[in-house]
């Protein structure tokens, strides 16, 4: 199973995915930190996002048959609809379910967490709002779930429901 944890820089996207990843015991696999160990120089081009893309779905594709019973969760923005078409083409020999959970979240708390540097992302607010602009809705069935302050164990209930049911 593949579920691809999307959304827009400070949605918390990343701190749900870490938290849904030890739930379920998966690998959790994070386009950031992929571009932090990989690259010297960060590239943000539209080539240089693609490259990033294509490696992430390479680490996904080479865990598959390595453990194909363990979960694989991604985190990335997926804000374009042919960045999710290719992680949903790329696993299709493997036969895996894929879950798309969107994480959403306030405006001004995405300002307030993307005020202070995290770990591995560069984004900062107004990365967020250009990003926002060019973000191509997700029509096919997902799950969105809003992070707040203090509600990650609300969402974790909720994708469990929506991984068992889907």
């Amino acid at each position: 199973m593949v579920i691809i944890i999307f959304g827009l820089p400070g949605s918390g996207k990343t701190y749900f995915a870490q938290h849904l990843s030890e739930k379920i015991s998966g690998d959790y696999l994070s386009s950031d930190h992929l571009r932090n160990s990989s690259f010297q120089h960060k590239d943000y081009s539209e080539k240089g996002k693609r490259e990033i893309y294509e490696k992430l779905l390479e680490a996904v594709q080479k865990s598959l048959p390595a453990n194909p019973n363990k979960p694989i969760i991604v985190d990335a923005t997926f804000y374009l609809k042919e960045l999710r078409d290719l992680f949903v083409n790329g696993i299709k020999a493997w036969h895996q379910q894929i879950h798309f959970i969107e994480i959403t979240a306030d405006e001004r708390l995405i300002e307030k967490r993307t005020a202070t540097k995290r770990e591995n992302s560069d984004a900062g607010f107004l990365i967020s709002q250009l990003i926002g602009k060019w973000f191509e809705p997700m029509k096919e069935k997902h799950l969105v779930l809003e992070s707040k302050e203090n509600n990650i164990e609300e969402m974790l209930s909720k994708a469990l429901l929506f991984i068992a049911g889907s």
